[in-house]
């Protein structure tokens, strides 16, 4: 039976015209999905990315706000020492002013003892010292590995995204050059040939690349089955509208 539709002409059975409306009208409801879902996709990327930069951000005030603190610590150790030895000094000029030879002696352990009860203090305020930095450390390293974490998920998402976009196509004719870069050329060249001939608004800026699977054979053999081409496209919009074509 003959169907007239606009202007196309269907050479088949009602049935089959039913059942190939029913397809049409399948592949335009997955279509709006795939859409739906990039759009998904691409609002979570962009909203994961603002998220780990301002965790890197967050991460960089933190390592610099812990530097001050302990350049602080450190030069406020130093200023403490200078200043007790300034007063050991004057305690040992006016000793020695008030007690000269006879009380000298004396005016050793006096100042012997102030120096090891100064030392004692200063190893407390190093050892408070030390554990503050100690924890500061195990801060700094905990956030970096969280860091490098989620650097790494975010990756491994974009990697799998990256190949929802290919398609693998066999049968295409391999050249039998020697020069790798040859037949990679002619491969993507005979790919895009290929998809402008089948109109469906694909052209080179939409193609990443076009490499061949498996190891290549150098014997010229004529029977040999080409190896299969996976095909990387730019986005995935171009690899939907080649599986459309399929189903037309």
């Amino acid at each position: 039976m003959k169907n007239i539709s606009k202007d196309k002409i269907h050479w088949y059975c009602t049935v089959c015209n039913d059942i190939s409306v029913e397809i049409l009208r399948l592949v335009k409801n997955l279509k709006e999905k795939v859409q739906h879902t990039e759009t998904k996709l691409e609002i979570t990327a962009i909203d994961f990315t603002e998220k780990f930069t301002q965790l890197e951000v967050r991460l960089q005030k933190y390592t610099s706000e812990m530097n001050k603190q302990t350049e602080k610590l450190k030069a406020q150790e130093d200023k403490e020492f200078r200043e007790m030895q300034n007063r050991c000094q004057l305690l040992e000029n006016k000793f020695v002013d008030e007690h000269k030879v006879n009380n000298a002696e004396n005016f050793r352990e006096t100042v012997k003892e102030q120096m090891e009860e100064e030392m004692k203090k200063n190893e407390v305020t190093e050892k408070i010292l030390e554990k503050k930095l100690l924890c500061s450390q195990a801060r700094i390293q905990e956030m970096n590995q969280k860091l490098q974490e989620t650097k790494s998920n975010f990756e491994e998402e974009l990697d799998k995204e990256s190949c929802r976009n290919n398609i693998i196509m066999y049968r295409i004719p391999e050249s039998v050059s020697d020069s790798t870069e040859e037949r990679k050329v002619m491969d993507k060249r005979f790919v895009l040939s290929l998809l402008t001939k089948m109109e469906v608004g694909i052209d080179e800026g939409d193609i990443k690349g076009a490499f061949r699977l498996g190891k290549w054979n150098s014997d010229e053999n004529p029977q040999a089955v080409p190896r299969p081409v996976l095909v990387q496209f730019d986005n995935r919009t171009a690899k939907n509208l080649i599986m459309e074509n399929l189903f037309n």
